[in-house]
């Protein structure tokens, strides 16, 4: 029989039975029956299946390719046979179906199965989530499924779950400082290792999502990108990433002006477009910003200084873009997205959505949409879990989830639901709040329904991952952990967010402590800007940061109190997300108290007292990343620069010395920031940059 034929008799068993009259029993001895004319994408996501059931069974499974080499009990895999239920709308997109079957002989089987393959791999890991226990985001919390003999599946079981809320939903991995420390991919090729990028793409897929943006500045033909196809997943691209076309690696010798050389950027943006492969489903931005990330004005000279000058320069660049999918037959969909300065230019009428291009409206980095509550039908949302941006949190949660709540559902009620970006920088850190995101992606409407589903998700996701006896205290610790921060009136920030105030936390700790830390080395204060700003409201700070020390202690009171009753599968997971998230906080706050009180010491033994203290503060925060680093995460945090904390304590160090009469340490980078974060995350690329020509 060849492969035609075993897939067509699949095919017809498949459509031939009915619903089985008895329970199905999964255990050890089951197979999975997956046809080899299935797509790549399904098959590895049969592979996880198989994966999943050794870690409950504790033996490897066998996956077939047809019905003879089955075992009585099989689970069938296929994108043939999905029927609609009775009364059912017709087929649309990324439905799942989980459904027994009654094959006319002793074999028992269920089906997943799907209205197309996206579809079809929702259902082998609703499956595995809802039958074997496996946690959607194991590989991140370190959550093994319980061991069993065998599950079992209820006679004339039916599910169907889709099409979803946002049309489409998924990960950016952006500023990976950890993910590309941790685990470099310099020998494929990629910023990350291709088995961390499977991971990554497994975990999207298993969260029900289907698109990706992978990194932060990558060429389209990069391994990631392949590998993002043959795992069936969109590639969709940031604010920069015009095109596809990574800007921040622009050539130094060409001049960064679209009004003055347009002819260099529809080169590159058209050589971007080419390097795609023909099949790759893509999602493609439209805009113009600068290198670095910036508005393209501080790059181009003869851009205007008007908001008319400027918005009518993005309205020609983005028309440019147009012009280029249309000539290369790309007619996949467009997003542009309202970054920055792209929000008041929209707000003043300057700047229009080109026809076919869906807005997407941002967060402000700390889960407040932008959109002045002028968000609408058709368009959709870029969102972050973490955001680096000198002063929210990159390596614990940040959104609270009433927060997410309330917005998410704001964009879901208003029918903002073609596009939901998670801005997840490097995963780990924010477990929770990026699960819940996805999960109101696929299905908004008990968000919609319930104003306390937040609650509701807590309650069941702390007693998924802690156990049942801790699950009431970790709601009430992590409710309790969102209010620790302190909040304060920061002078630029009212520019891109819709809050008066900010809250002081993780990443502010360090970045107000290093401002200062540098003001101190150099004896002298600025006479504007940020460090002006910071030295003349020391002050400000330590009562601030005084404000916090009691509720950071409340907290490790709670969780103090919560260990006891951890689960023994979720404590792994206590560790990295709450002892690990706490210390670094509690600890990282302390320091920036120490730091503010020794700015305003006029004796010079007192000041060494606090600056001495500080240190000791910063080491301890250290210490408390370095507890997470157990089994496969050794060394997961070595690559911050983002936060960077080991440059706060060189630099507390180095003040101590110049207090204690000492020279600063040898190749003491008296700096706030000593590396550039594009640098240090493209090193991979070498000597490439966009071609122009």
């Amino acid at each position: 029989m060849n492969g035609f034929t075993k897939c067509l008799s699949a095919v017809i068993w498949i459509s031939a039975v009915q619903c089985a009259s008895s329970q199905v029993i999964v255990s050890r001895a089951t197979t999975i029956t997956v046809a080899e004319q299935e797509p790549l994408a399904l098959k590895k996501a049969a592979a996880d299946l198989a994966s999943d059931m050794q870690k409950v069974f504790g033996t490897s499974v066998r996956i077939v390719h047809n019905r003879a080499d089955a075992g009585s009990s099989t689970i069938v895999i296929s994108s043939s046979a999905f029927r609609s239920r009775k009364g059912s709308p017709a087929k649309q997109p990324e439905i799942l179906q989980i459904r027994t079957l009654n094959t006319g002989s002793k074999r028992q089987a269920v089906l997943l199965t799907g209205s197309d393959m996206r579809g079809v791999i929702y259902a082998v890991y609703q499956f595995s989530q809802q039958f074997l226990g496996v946690d959607p985001m194991y590989f991140w919390t370190d959550m093994a499924p319980r061991p069993r003999e065998l599950v079992t599946v209820p006679a004339g079981f039916f599910l169907q779950d889709g099409p979803p809320t946002f049309t489409h939903r998924g990960f950016f991995i952006n500023d990976e400082d950890l993910l590309t420390g941790w685990r470099p991919g310099d020998k494929d090729g990629t910023d990350i290792a291709m088995e961390i990028w499977d991971k990554v793409y497994e975990t999207i897929l298993r969260l029900k999502g289907d698109m990706v943006i992978p990194g932060s500045d990558t060429f389209p033909d990069e391994p990631q990108m392949r590998l993002a196809q043959a795992r069936g997943l969109i590639i969709s691209q940031h604010h920069i990433e015009v095109l596809g076309t990574p800007m921040g690696r622009w050539p130094a010798s060409e001049p960064y002006s679209f009004t003055s050389h347009p002819e260099l950027f529809v080169s590159a943006w058209t050589h971007s477009v080419e390097a795609y492969a023909p099949d790759q489903e893509v999602i493609w931005t439209l805009g113009y910003r600068g290198r670095s990330d910036r508005p393209f004005w501080a790059d181009d000279p003869a851009a205007g200084t008007t908001d008319a000058e400027h918005a009518a320069v993005i309205q020609r660049a983005i028309a440019a873009q147009m012009k280029i999918l249309k000539d290369e037959n790309r007619n996949e969909p467009m997003i542009m997205n309202a970054w920055q300065e792209m929000v008041p230019l929209l707000e003043k009428n300057l700047l229009h959505v080109p026809p076919g291009a869906t807005l997407v409206w941002p967060d402000d980095g700390w889960g407040n949409l932008r959109d002045g509550g002028r968000i609408a039908k058709g368009e959709g949302v870029y969102y972050h879990t973490a955001m680096f941006n000198t002063m929210a949190n990159q390596l614990t949660e940040a959104i609270p989830l009433d927060r997410l709540q309330h917005e998410l559902g704001r964009a879901a009620a208003a029918g903002a639901t073609q596009y939901l970006m998670i801005n997840t920088s490097d995963i780990r850190p924010v477990v929770m709040t990026t699960q819940a995101a996805m999960e109101l992606g696929w299905n908004a409407k008990p968000w919609l329904e319930n104003p306390k589903q937040s609650d509701l998700f807590l309650q069941k996701w702390a007693g998924d991952h802690y156990g049942a006896k801790a699950a009431p205290n970790m709601e009430e610790y992590y409710k309790t952990f969102f209010r620790a921060p302190s909040r304060f009136a920061w002078p630029t920030y009212p520019q891109i967010s819709s809050e008066p105030t900010l809250p002081l936390e993780e990443n502010g700790y360090h970045t107000l402590a290093r401002l200062i830390l540098v003001n101190l080395i150099k004896g002298a204060q600025p006479a504007k800007g940020a460090n002006a700003y910071v030295m003349g409201h020391t002050a400000l700070f330590e009562k601030l940061a005084a404000e916090e020390v009691p509720r950071w202690e409340q907290l490790q009171t709670m969780a103090q109190q919560a260990a006891p009753l951890i689960s023994p599968r979720g404590k792994d997971l206590f560790q990295a997300h709450v002892l690990t998230q706490l210390g670094f906080d509690l600890n990282s706050n302390e320091m920036l108290l120490e730091v503010c009180k020794a700015a305003q010491e006029q004796a010079p033994e007192e000041g060494l007292n606090h600056i001495e203290k500080a240190i000791a503060y910063i080491q301890a925060a250290l210490r408390s990343l370095h507890s997470a680093e157990f089994g496969k995460w050794t060394g997961f945090y070595k690559g911050d620069i983002t936060v960077d904390a080991r440059q706060t304590l060189a630099l507390a160090e180095g003040y101590r010395d110049l207090l204690q009469g000492k020279p600063l340490p040898k190749g003491l980078a008296v700096a706030v920031y000593p590396r550039r974060e594009d640098d240090v995350l493209s090193a991979y690329q070498g000597s490439r940059v966009v071609a122009t020509h």
